[in-house]
């Protein structure tokens, strides 16, 4: 699924959540340790609708190529990405069921859609880092742009806590 599919579907169900909503919210916040970000909620009765946006900025971005390595990307590729690192947009469209006292718990389901983005390297680098000849030889004028997309389904929990003014 490319971004565009992916923007036009969740713009799809953010209208219709948001036209069919009791409840609409919009926040800012920083999710500890994953990114900075907007998002906008709707909620009907029990059920909650959500999409947040964000920016990946260090200390964060410096866990997620820790997580990268841990999983099995090769190191070779998480230290070229470590070293050209430039910005990373992370995604999240969940839909959830509230429950407990004031329905304040709530539990659901989530898809998450990442993108780190590298600026442009040398071939040369790429070649020195990972030993080998990714072009043939001849002029080596050229820059690549790497970018690493994710994506990733699981269940989310968790509790909402309220200040008061």
């Amino acid at each position: 699924m490319n971004w565009v599919k992916y923007i036009l579907l969740v713009a799809g169900l953010l209208t219709f959540q948001l036209n069919q909503a009791q409840t609409v919210s919009f926040s800012a916040g920083s999710d500890i340790p994953y990114q900075h970000y907007i998002g906008v909620n709707g909620e009907v009765d029990r059920f909650a609708l959500s999409y947040r946006t964000g920016i990946l900025l260090p200390p964060y971005s410096d866990a997620i190529l820790a997580l990268l390595e841990t999983i099995g990307t090769d190191e070779l590729l998480v230290d070229l990405l470590e070293v050209a690192y430039q910005r990373g947009w992370m995604n999240g469209l969940g839909a959830y069921v509230k429950f407990g006292t004031q329905r304040r718990c709530f539990a659901g389901l989530e898809f998450r859609y990442d993108v780190l983005s590298a600026k442009a390297v040398p071939i040369d680098l790429i070649e020195t880092i990972m030993e080998r000849n990714i072009i043939a030889p001849g002029p080596r004028q050229i820059n690549a742009e790497m970018q690493l997309r994710s994506y990733a389904d699981g269940v989310r929990f968790g509790r909402l806590f309220c200040l008061d003014a």
